[in-house]
Formats: C-alpha cells, sequence, structure tokens
C-alpha cells in the first residue's frame, strides 16, 4: 500500500514521464499565461488549506478544472516546484510553526500536519530543517548568545 505522501508523488512522477513524452513527440511547451498562472495559483492555495488531509493530483487538478497533465505542467513553471514539493513545502511550515508556538507532541505534530507515517515526517523535516523536530523545537528554546535580555 503506498501513503499519500508516495502516492502523490508517484502520480506526479508518472505525470512527469507521461509530459516528457509528449514534449518529445510535440516540441516545446508554450509559455503559461496570466489565467494558467490564476489556476496554479488558486491550486496553491487550495493544497495549502488542504495540506494536513491526503490530496491527489487528480483532485487538485480538478479544483482548478485542469486535467492532470496542464495542472502538473502549469503549476510547475508559475510556482517554480512541483505540486509535491509544495505540499511538503506547506506541511513542513505548519509543523515548524506548531513546534515554536504549541507543546504538542512531535508526534501530534507530524498527524496533525498530515503525515501518515512519522519516519517519514521527522526524516524529512531532517533533510529539510536541519534537524530532528524535537531538536528543533529545543534549539528554539535555548537563549541565543548576544541576545538582549531585557
Amino acid at each position: 500500500m503506498v501513503s499519500g505522501d508516495e502516492g502523490f508523488a508517484l502520480e506526479e512522477a508518472t505525470l512527469d514521464v507521461v509530459a516528457a513524452i509528449q514534449q518529445a513527440l510535440s516540441g516545446p511547451l508554450p509559455a503559461t499565461g496570466p489565467a494558467m498562472r490564476d489556476r496554479a495559483w488558486a491550486a496553491a492555495r487550495y493544497i495549502e488549506q488542504n495540506s494536513a488531509q491526503e490530496l491527489s493530483i487528480e483532485a487538485v487538478a480538478s479544483y482548478v478544472g485542469l486535467s492532470p497533465f496542464h495542472f502538473l505542467r502549469s503549476f510547475r513553471r508559475a510556482i517554480g516546484v512541483a505540486p509535491h514539493q509544495y505540499l511538503i513545502r506547506t506541511r513542513l511550515t505548519h509543523a515548524v510553526a506548531l513546534l515554536c508556538d504549541t507543546t504538542l507532541p512531535v508526534t501530534e505534530i507530524g498527524y496533525a500536519t498530515g503525515w501518515t507515517d512519522l519516519s517519514n515526517f521527522i526524516r524529512t523535516f531532517r533533510r529539510e530543517v536541519g534537524c530532528a523536530p524535537r531538536e528543533f523545537r529545543q534549539r528554539k528554546l535555548l537563549p541565543v548568545a548576544g541576545r538582549d535580555r531585557h
């Protein structure tokens, strides 16, 4: 069984392969126009608002009225990253906020921000942030040398 994060990434990788084949057969793609950029940003907001839930490329594409192929290409062009990477970054941003602003256990934060596998959350957090979530929280609480303590 594929977890939600892996499923989203697998869909994206599959669509990338198909898009590469289509591009090789048909030539370069036209630039993304304002309407496509607006749809991509609408998709980004949708991902942000629903990042704690399991998402699929098809669901997000359908939300903005595009096929998965067109969605993936227009999103990457307009936003600068693939939808899966945007989802991961959104989840990590929410996790950082919860680590800083709450005393929720790391496990609860992982699940609350959309991770279905705690080890995947910790591994991804460590790779992207540079330390584990628990260590991040501890470092945040330590006084910084030279900081005015008045």
